[in-house]
């Protein structure tokens, strides 16, 4: 018996799945009592030649996995009923899959093949086939063979015809042939008599044979980014139809008979060239859905209103006007998209839809809001961005239900103290207003969890932030802040916080108490003047994203190797001249941008590819290199300080005399070993601060203090030539 942590198995069926097997167990192969086997989410490659012991086999699923071929040997499997070979790289079937006389689904999408076999229609018992995304051009001819089949699905190939042999499945109930170059339809289409739904999306069609709507069965028809032109008359005998899509053609007129599809639920017309709805199209009492999005409409037809069963209406992207207050007698609307046209004002009848939950008036020309949207009480999303509101309207804050709103992009320049009225409020964007100061009322909203203030005149934070206590995402770039506000330092449920400053005042520096944000995942200070990065930003153990780009930084805090969740940064367009060298032990890290710096640690060249371990790999390295020069240099200035300097010299190493004075008084010890030791002890005290590289920079200075110019040059020198050799 297997393993049993390898596999699951439960009166005679095997799971092994995700299991990162390379090929079928061995023992597997002799087990003639399994019934259900489930291999997926592997890495096998071929199946065993001999399947003779899986007699009693009657489910196979092998999919994601990377089989090229099927054996001979699958004719064994007289008892499969399903087999399911999705997801790999099978570009040939064997003929003998065709003796699988018992096989009833098969699944064969996501592969390579170019052609099925020629008998393939002696499957005679199957009844789901899926065949999409792969490389058919035709199907044989015994395809017309498969009576039984009820479900076809040849998405993603390379048709430019319609199959004829499909036109014979008279059982067929639902054929998806979507994605395809199918130019035309057959008039033999009508011959699918039983048809429920059909799926031709992303072909290249140009008008519709008058036989598909002999199809009386159809209850679904989906004709989605074709090249359709007209919708003809014809479409009135689909009295079954539930689902119309025509969506992103080329149509200019719909006909009236639709309005003779009594039964029709969801309607698409969306992208296309539709300038007015028929007139008669009240008649469809049954629809839901209503999407007439992306077209030409000047108007909607006072018809409407007989649209009792109406829940969604989209008619974004339009040039309307006004809507007909008619469409109050759709009583039962919850979503309502109006975006992009040309209102002047928030339509009348639109107020009166007391069911409504979603309003979306994005992209119009209103000034201000009516008195009346206060009656829209069970309103919970409501965008009114990119308008021409100078006002925030009061009646909004009566909407005690609200939970989305969108007042971005208008030149608002007060929030009103009323706003506290929203208790609900959970998303509040107000970017791109007018706003000088950060309204103390939005200090009340206890339950925002996302507030974009982005674009306004905003200078400083008040202290009442705090009580934003599940706050979890802020954004404040390009407003007027001299510097970082404290206070933001206070939101301890803050995860996300972008203060870019593209325009206006950069910030040139961050507080320590940025540490105190425990919860913070992602920080993006991009575009500021910043010069440095706080050693307690390393305390930001959730930080999974970090933005720093365009700056001013020559260096990153070495505590940056202790976040522990860091998987992201990106500090492009900086003064970075060198990394830190504990990069490479941070295991969660899986991107990093440093383009655009003068880096010499690692060099450009490395970096460039963003490779981690490259990166990491020249790191240790330089540590090693930088921490030998630093021994030498050691030694080299020990052997080089005179008595007379040696005083001096101590003085500025700023090591305490008390620490050394056993040293200088100490006879028996030579000079060189005197100045050794204190170097030494200079190092020491100075390990967690600076590593190798930083600490001959250091040493080099504090030689040119001492008026040790002499051996300053020659120590750069030193580091100079050690450069140079690693190039």
């Amino acid at each position: 018996m297997m393993n049993e942590e390898l596999c699951q198995i439960t009166n005679a069926t095997v799971n092994l799945d995700g299991k990162s097997l390379k090929e079928i167990p061995e023992e597997l192969m002799f087990d003639e009592n399994v019934r259900f086997l489930s291999l997926a989410h592997n890495k096998i490659e071929r199946l065993p030649k001999d399947l003779k012991n899986w007699l009693h086999l009657e489910t196979l699923s092998v999919e994601n996995n990377k089989l090229t071929s099927v054996p001979f040997s699958i004719q064994s499997l007289q008892n499969l009923r399903s087999l399911n070979l999705n997801n790999n790289g099978i570009s040939h079937l064997p003929n003998e899959i065709c003796y699988l006389k018992n096989l009833k689904q098969m699944y064969l999408n996501q592969n390579q093949l170019v052609q099925l076999p020629t008998a393939f229609g002696d499957l005679a018992a199957l009844e789901v086939l899926g065949i999409s995304a792969n490389k058919l051009t035709f199907l044989p001819k015994s395809m017309a063979n498969l009576k039984n089949l009820h479900i076809l699905n040849l998405d993603s190939n390379h048709f430019s015809y319609f199959p004829r042999e499909i036109c014979c499945l008279a059982n067929l109930i639902k054929l998806s042939l979507s994605g395809n170059r199918l130019v035309s339809l057959p008039k033999e289409v009508s011959e699918m008599v039983n048809l429920r739904e059909l799926s031709l999306n992303e072909n290249k069609l140009t008008f519709l044979p008058r036989q598909l709507f002999d199809l009386s069965n159809l209850e679904e028809l989906s004709l989605h980014g074709n090249h359709l032109t007209a919708l003809s008359g014809e479409i009135k005998k689909l009295q079954e139809l539930r689902v119309l899509n025509v969506s992103k053609n080329r149509i200019s007129v719909v006909t009236e008979g639709i309005s003779d599809c009594r039964n029709l639920r969801r309607l698409s017309l969306r992208e296309n060239q539709i300038s007015c709805l028929p007139l008669g199209i009240g008649a469809l009492t049954n629809i839901t859905e209503l999407l007439v999005d992306e077209n030409l409409l000047e108007n909607l037809p006072e018809g409407m209103c007989h649209l009792q069963k109406l829940a969604v209406l989209k008619c974004s992207g339009n040039v309307l006007k006004d809507v007909p207050i008619e469409i109050s007698k759709c009583t039962l609307l919850t979503a309502v998209d109006l975006s992009s046209n040309r209102l002047l004002r928030i339509p009348l009848g639109i107020c009166s839809l007391v069911t409504l939950r979603h309003l979306n008036l994005s992209c119009n020309s209103v000034c201000e809001a009516m008195e009346d949207i206060a009656y829209l009480t069970n309103l919970q999303h409501l965008e009114l961005s990119s308008n021409k509101m100078t006002i925030f309207p009061l009646q909004i804050c009566k909407l005690q239900n609200l939970q989305y709103l969108d007042l971005s992009n208008n030149l608002i320049e007060r929030i009103p103290t009323e706003i506290m009225d929203l208790k609900n409020i959970e998303v509040l964007l107000l970017q791109k207003n007018k706003l000088p100061i950060f309204p103390t009322a939005l200090c009340h909203l206890n339950s925002l969890l996302v507030l974009d203030l982005t674009d306004n005149q905003v200078s400083h934070i008040p202290a009442g932030m705090q009580k934003l206590g599940n706050l979890k995402e802020l954004k404040l770039s390009n407003n007027h802040f001299k510097e970082f506000p404290l206070e933001l330092c206070e939101l301890a449920s803050l995860e996300r916080l972008i203060i870019c400053q593209t325009s206006g005042l950069k910030l040139t520096q961050l507080p320590e108490e940025l540490s105190k944000l425990c919860s913070l995942k992602e920080l993006d200070v991009s575009d500021n003047a910043l010069q440095m990065i706080p050693d307690s930003i390393g305390d930001l153990k959730n930080l999974s994203k970090l933005m720093l780009d365009n700056n001013n930084l020559t260096q990153l805090p070495r505590s940056i190797s202790s976040m522990e969740c860091l998987q992201s940064i990106s500090a492009k367009g900086n003064q970075l001249k060198s990394l830190p060298s504990d990069l490479e032990k941070m295991c969660t890290l899986q991107k990093v941008e440093f383009d655009g710096n003068p880096l010499g640690r690692p060099p450009k060249a490395v970096c460039e590819g963003m490779q981690l371990y490259s990166i990491g790999q020249y790191l240790k390295s330089a540590d090693l290199l930088d921490e030998k020069l630093l021994l030498k240099i050691l030694i080299y200035v020990s052997n080089n300080i005179s008595p007379a300097d040696f005083d001096f010299f101590c003085k500025k190493l700023s090591i305490p005399n008390k620490d050394i004075k056993y040293l200088l008084n100490a006879r028996s010890v030579a000079l060189q070993e005197k100045v050794l030791h204190v170097l030494n002890r200079w190092r020491q005290e100075h390990s967690g601060s600076l590593d190798s590289a930083a600490a001959v920079d250091q040493l080099i200075r504090i030689l040119i203090m001492a008026d040790l110019h002499y051996l300053a040059v020659r120590v750069k020198a030193i580091k100079i030539y050690s450069q140079a050799i690693r190039l």
